[in-house]
């Protein structure tokens, strides 16, 4: 609890002083996510085989004083988390397939620190701060199969800190960081936001579940000198 309301302490205070600021450049953001899961305890890693899940994130930036080398960028976006994992094998001469689709979405409110370096044609920027996440919904779909009989399923993710009923807490503070190009009111960018609370409500042996993002992303300047 302490570290829910130390992150957003921090957030709430520093959007309030970003939006005080006389000199604010607004930009809709949008891209495409890579997102993963850490799924381990103190004797195994049970997410190895798990893939990218591919999916999207949009939103919105307001950054503060717009034209300084070093200014602050809050935010707010709606994304998808998330993994992909498939397994094959043969058991007694029965070829065994399971696959399964993490789905979530999540509301993401980061605010970093951001350096600006004007290259003459474009401007090379970096950044880096905490950010809070908040988990809206989502959906576990699985499907086993073996030889020609298979079985699919999904089921809503329950969002609670119940260790024996729930599957996730919902927040989720993290690290943020990102860098890209600016071309007059375009930019290019990556980021990547590592999930630094354990989500998971189950906590024996120290079970863990650790978001991973990375955002590949396209802003475009809306406002700019308010």
């Amino acid at each position: 609890m302490k570290t829910k309301i130390t992150y957003l302490t921090i957030i709430a205070s520093s959007l309030m002083a970003i939006t005080n600021v006389n000199a604010q450049t607004l930009r809709i953001k949008g891209g495409m996510n890579l997102s993963n899961m850490l799924i381990e305890d103190n004797d195994i890693t049970y997410s190895d085989k798990f893939k990218n899940r591919v999916g999207y994130q949009i939103g919105l930036t307001i950054q503060a004083p717009s034209e300084n080398v070093i200014s602050f960028e809050g935010g707010v976006n709606f994304g998808t988390r998330g993994y992909n994992y498939s397994e094959t094998g043969v058991f007694e001469g029965v070829n065994m397939k399971v696959e399964q689709e993490m789905r979530l979405n999540y509301l993401t409110v980061p605010l970093t620190a951001k350096a600006t370096v004007d290259l003459g044609k474009a401007k090379f920027y970096a950044n880096l701060g905490p950010s809070i996440s908040i988990g809206l919904n989502g959906k576990v779909w699985t499907k086993a199969s073996a030889g020609s009989i298979s079985d699919e399923s999904t089921e809503d993710i329950k969002w609670g800190d119940d260790e024996d009923n729930d599957d996730l807490t919902r927040f989720d503070g993290g690290l943020h960081a990102g860098l890209g190009l600016e071309f007059r009111n375009v930019e290019i960018g990556i980021d990547y936001v590592y999930g630094i609370s354990n989500i998971s409500p189950y906590t024996k042996d120290e079970f863990k579940i650790n978001n991973r993002n990375l955002g590949i992303t396209l802003a475009y300047k809306i406002l700019g000198g308010l």
